[in-house]
């Protein structure tokens, strides 16, 4: 007898659209709701890990009642991410890449799809990266509402390769940026070390000067890793076709 192998069942990573999937009352039905739309095309989703702030819990209530409403099937799992500065790439990239590392992927019996239309546009490049560097084992989801006709001068073609210079030049300035934060701690541990010798009376103030320069040069060039980092954000921002009013800078 042959065995017809089965379909795996899918899992969407998405964040609370805090301005996109909006409302409460009736007319919320009338509107494009990115969380929502997932379900009303016959995609048969099995999960949701839908990142949600303490303060939007209510929102994410009824989002998680509406999907249940569509697909009564669909198990969605509220995850807390409470983010201090929704825009600030260090602190939005390292809470979700802890949550990748803690995460159970299981690629034999699941397909993952990470879904980039909701969230602030850090948030949506985070995952970009995140998902580029195979740290979440997933395909990338983008969801629209019925499309308008824009004016503009990029052909897809030119837009996809400043998506893909811009997601490289991510991922590298992240490794560096990681390189030179341990670099700039070494830095300030030796300083530290030099001035308690000084205070001992082992080393003269010359070499209390040189630790200095060192860690103030270590320090230097990683602000300068980081505007670059933000510049090639908004580099990717822009490519991605977005402006800065999808999303408020709530999360």
């Amino acid at each position: 007898m042959i065995k017809h192998a089965q379909h795996k069942k899918r899992i969407v990573i998405s964040f609370l659209g805090t301005v996109l999937d909006a409302g409460f009352g009736k007319k919320r039905h009338q509107k494009w709701r990115p969380n929502i739309a997932l379900h009303q095309h016959g995609l048969d989703i099995a999960q949701v890990e839908l990142f949600v702030s303490d303060k939007y819990q209510r929102l994410a209530d009824v989002i998680k009642d509406d999907i249940h409403a569509i697909s009564p099937d669909t198990q969605v799992n509220c995850v807390p991410m409470t983010l201090t500065n929704p825009w600030d790439f260090s602190e939005v990239y390292e809470k979700l890449s802890d949550w990748a590392s803690n995460y159970p992927f299981d690629t034999d019996t699941y397909d993952y799809l990470t879904h980039i239309t909701t969230g602030t546009h850090v948030a949506q490049i985070c995952l970009f990266l995140l998902v580029e560097r195979h740290q979440i084992p997933s395909l990338l989801l983008q969801t629209a509402p019925p499309k308008r006709q824009h004016d503009g001068s990029q052909t897809t073609l030119q837009a996809i390769g400043e998506v893909e210079d811009a997601l490289v030049q991510l991922n590298v300035l992240a490794e560096e940026i990681v390189v030179q934060r341990e670099a700039l701690a070494a830095s300030q541990d030796t300083l530290r070390l030099t001035e308690n010798q000084y205070q001992a009376g082992m080393v003269d103030y010359l070499a209390v000067t040189s630790a200095q320069t060192i860690a103030l040069n270590s320090e230097r060039t990683l602000l300068n890793l980081l505007g670059t980092q933000l510049t090639a954000s908004v580099q990717l921002i822009s490519a991605l076709g977005g402006g800065w009013q999808m999303e408020t800078g709530e999360q």
